[in-house]
Parts: structure tokens; sequence; C-alpha cells
């Protein structure tokens, strides 16, 4: 049903740019990891506690609001392994650094994991991810 899988897809697509990143799906997976949290997609499954929630969400943090990264959603070296992580696997974990430096509000030029591998763009990538993970561990620690 087109109706479903666009209304699932707006729920994962917390920023709205209509682009799934693996952060923003590993964040939907654990909230909505019971049937019952899935009742909201379904005729009958929006009654009073679903609107409660919503309501509720829009005006109070989250517990997780600042985990930007889903532990659950790194995907961990096998150390006895030659190969420890495929190419797959690595740029999968550098779009969910490049997905939580976004989030956070850390400006550089491009979020795209195949720029962050890139020998011509790799040096100034990491130069602005942490330049701006430096000015936002300095904002919040000094009040000016």
């Amino acid at each position: 049903d087109q109706a479903l899988a666009n209304a699932i897809f707006d729920d994962i697509d917390v920023n709205g740019d209509g682009d799934l990143t693996i952060m923003e799906f590993a964040r939907w997976k654990s909230k909505n990891s019971k049937p019952a949290k899935l009742k909201k997609f379904f005729k009958g499954g929006n009654d009073a506690s679903t609107e409660s929630q919503k309501n509720q969400k829009a005006t109070s943090p989250e517990p997780d609001q600042y985990a930007f990264v889903d532990k659950q959603a790194i995907v961990y070296p096998d150390l006895t392994d030659p190969h420890p992580l495929s190419d797959e696997q690595v740029l999968s974990n550098v779009q969910l650094l490049l997905s939580a430096a976004k989030k956070i509000g850390v400006q550089m030029q491009s979020y795209d994991a195949k720029d962050w591998v890139d020998p011509n763009t790799h040096a100034d990538m990491l130069i602005e991810l942490v330049n701006g993970l430096s000015d936002k561990l300095l904002d919040s620690r000094v009040n000016l």
C-alpha cells in the first residue's frame, strides 16, 4: 500500500530531506521494535494515546535526544580477521559519522561517504569535521 509506505518513510526521514540515512533508520528501528509501536501506521491505530505521544514528542525532548549515534548501528571490526571490515562496512560507518555530524550542525562542504574516502577530498573533510566538532565542544563549554 503506497500510503503506508509513504507514512513509514516520512516517519523514518526525520530531517525531511527525502533521503534515508543509516542513522535515521537505526534510530527509527530502535524506537519501533515492538508491534504496538507500529499500530500508528494502520487504520484505527491513531488512538488518543498515540495522539498524546505525538503532542508530548513535539513539546518535550526525548531521552535520547543527545545520543546522535545508536551503538547498534556501528559496524565493529573483527580484530581476529586480517580484513576486519569490508569496504561497504567502512562506508556504512562513515555515513553514520557524517550523518551525526550533520545532525548536530557541523558545517561541511559534503556529507557524502564517497567524498570522505576520496583521497582528493578526505583531508579537507577531516579538517572541517574536527573544526566543527571543536566549535561545538567550545560552544557547549564556554558561554560567551
